[in-house]
C-alpha cells in the first residue's frame, strides 16, 4: 500500500509531499520532497533524510513513517528558505 499526502509549510510557496510505503513484510517507509512554486512553475527537491537514509529506515506504523518523513520535509525547509 502506497500513499502520497501533501502538507503546506509555515512559508508562502511550499509544500512537503511525503510517500509512505507498507512493504512486504509488514514495516513501512517513507520519504519526503519539498515543492517550491513560482508562478506556474514548481522545483521539486528529495529531502536527505537523517540520521538513516531513507532506503535503511523502517517503522512498525504509516503514521510513524508520515511523521519522520514530515518532520524531516519541514526542518529542510526550514534551513533553505531564509528570508522566503
Amino acid at each position: 500500500m502506497v500513499t502520497r499526502e501533501t502538507y503546506p509549510t509555515a512559508y508562502k510557496d511550499w509544500a512537503i509531499s511525503v510517500v509512505t510505503e507498507q512493504l512486504q513484510e509488514g514495516s513501512w517507509a517513507a520519504i519526503a520532497t519539498v515543492a517550491r512554486f513560482s508562478g506556474t512553475a514548481q522545483e521539486v527537491t528529495p529531502v536527505p533524510m537523517t540520521p538513516v537514509p531513507i532506503p535503511d529506515r523502517r517503522f512498525e506504523s504509516r503514521e510513524a513513517a508520515r511523521d519522520h518523513a514530515l518532520a524531516a520535509g519541514r526542518e529542510w525547509v526550514d534551513r533553505n528558505t531564509v528570508g522566503a
